[in-house]
């Protein structure tokens, strides 16, 4: 591969921090220091990118780079240069490419959530969960497999649930309202617990104490406003009814659990599956209708799946690699 377009990445923004990465490698003027910096604190997720970059390729020229700037603009009289490439140095500069090129190749395969990864304050994989206290004081809490990005300012407080289920116990602020934007709702609350549950094609809000209001994220003037033990789903085409929820059995989870009281062996499963690391494959659809029931520490999801399985009429067999098959 040659030219400017010969190292490319999927994602724009891994793409740019690439970029400033091999740049900055080689060594640069002032200037370009002060675009640097300017480009990397511009958003959150360009300083995440190019902190990825840095971790895949082992070293720390971010901060270099930042002692670096601010002591060349200490001294004003240095200046500003253009910055070429010799013959010698752009083989360098090829060859550094090329193996960031085949980092990131590796590290797309290792890490399929880049994006997630990148967009993302806080994020969990398969069977972790995270406690995060925000700047307001409220508490938030993140199952299996989820991301939130926070945005907070002097007017409002918000969160965007990027993936998977969290809980939220927010503090008081009167003047500020905290808003969770997830796939297909909008949830504002002034002080409240409640959780959101972003799944494939629908959010599920459950409110354990307090009130909250409920949108469509289509724009639609719809508005549902929960009560406490009450809860809702919210999908691209409409919102809900409102329904009375089993709140403990809702967010069991937060107590390190799931509780399933005859409920499908197929959503049982799918609820199971969040926290297991490996792959599951079902080739029995006899199973997915049985009805189950059990409580299971979600720390161990592989004997869940198999004791469920087992109850449901099935087998489980396991391979390499965490691959399980049921039938």
């Amino acid at each position: 591969m040659t030219g400017e377009n010969a190292y490319r990445h999927g994602d724009p923004v891994v793409d740019e921090a690439l970029d400033w990465y091999l740049r900055l490698s080689d060594g640069v003027c002032d200037h370009e220091l002060r675009e640097f910096e300017t480009w990397r604190d511009r958003k959150p997720e360009h300083k995440r990118a190019y902190l990825f970059i840095e971790r895949m390729n082992g070293l720390g020229s971010l901060e270099r780079a930042s002692r670096a700037t601010a002591e060349k603009i200490r001294n004003d009289d240095l200046p500003v240069r253009a910055h070429y490439l010799s013959r010698s140095g752009w083989k360098a500069w090829a060859g550094r490419a090329a193996a960031l090129a085949a980092v990131l190749l590796i590290s797309a395969y290792v890490f399929p959530n880049l994006r997630l990864y990148l967009q993302s304050d806080h994020m969990t994989g398969a069977g972790e969960q995270e406690t995060v206290t925000l700047e307001d004081g409220s508490v938030v809490t993140l199952n299996t497999r989820s991301a939130i990005a926070i945005d907070f300012d002097e007017d409002r407080r918000q969160i965007q649930l990027l993936a998977g289920e969290v809980f939220f116990d927010v503090a008081h602020d009167q003047r500020r309202p905290f808003i969770v934007n997830s796939g297909f709702g909008k949830t504002k609350v002034l002080g409240t617990q409640f959780s959101v549950f972003h799944k494939d094609t629908e959010d599920e809000v459950v409110l354990k104490t307090g009130s909250l209001e409920v949108a469509s994220q289509t724009g639609s003037a719809e508005r549902s406003v929960l009560k406490s033990g009450e809860g809702l789903t919210v999908s691209k085409k409409d919102i809900g009814d409102v329904r009375q929820v089993d709140v403990e059995q809702a967010l069991s989870w937060l107590k390190g659990r799931v509780e399933f009281r005859d409920t499908s062996y197929g959503a049982a499963l799918a609820s199971l599956e969040r926290y297991y690391g490996g792959l599951i494959v079902n080739v029995s659809f006899d199973l997915e209708t049985a009805r189950v029931s059990g409580t299971f520490a979600i720390s161990d999801p592989e004997t869940a799946i198999r004791t469920l399985t087992v109850a449901a009429g099935g087998s489980t067999r396991q391979f390499p690699g965490g691959l399980l098959i049921l039938n």
